[in-house]
């Protein structure tokens, strides 16, 4: 039972040494465009939807809510073999139709633009495969504008709301030399699940 238990562990800790023997060189330059949904905005928007209908009692309600997801750039630096530093942009838009009662008074429209400073550490790492961890935080700012339907009587408001903005990656991967696709599981301003693809400018040499 116990060598059933140690199994796994054994070929995990000889799949890390065997990868990190080739590591990512320091000054390397990376340019990661990307796609990620299930943000942290989204779930922000949902706990805004939850509270607006206990204060109201349910008068006011959003419906029909569109996510778009997060479209990030990311640009990074190798300040050391295996460890990035790097900044990133993410911009998502939720959609949504504004309720009195049952009667449709507005559309609702909220564009988010976030950005932060990102860190990444390579901890299997070789020519064309690498996993990593990382974190990022910043600022976001939401700029949310409700145009009324007509004959609604609904006031047209505007409005940019900013607040601090961070991402947590727990599981990276990327494959491919210069150029190469990224996933990661993770969790903040740029989702949950990402995918993207990735252009290394100092390819390690095999």
């Amino acid at each position: 039972m116990k060598t059933q238990i140690l199994k796994p562990f054994l070929i995990l800790l000889f799949a890390s040494t065997f990868f990190n023997g080739f590591s990512q060189e320091k000054n390397t330059q990376e340019l990661t465009l990307g796609y990620g949904s299930a943000t942290s905005n989204e779930l922000q928007d949902f706990f805004s939807e939850f509270t607006l209908i206990i204060v109201t009692g349910g008068t006011l309600t959003s419906r029909n809510q569109k996510y778009s997801g997060a479209s990030y750039i990311n640009y990074s630096y190798a300040i050391k073999d295996n460890f990035m530093i790097g900044l990133e942009a993410a911009y998502e838009r939720i959609t949504k139709d504004t309720y009195v009662s049952k009667t449709k008074v507005a559309d609702q429209t909220n564009n988010a633009l976030s950005m932060g400073a990102s860190a990444r550490y390579n901890y299997i790492s070789n020519p064309k495969f690498r996993m990593y961890f990382g974190l990022a935080a910043g600022y976001i700012t939401v700029q949310a504008k409700s145009e009324p339907v007509k004959g609604s009587g609904y006031k047209a408001e505007k409005g940019n709301t900013g607040q601090f903005g961070y991402h947590i990656t727990g599981l990276g991967f990327r494959y491919g030399k210069k150029a190469a696709v990224i996933g990661e599981l993770g969790f903040g301003y740029k989702g949950i699940l990402n995918i993207g693809f990735n252009y290394n400018s100092n390819c390690l040499k095999s």
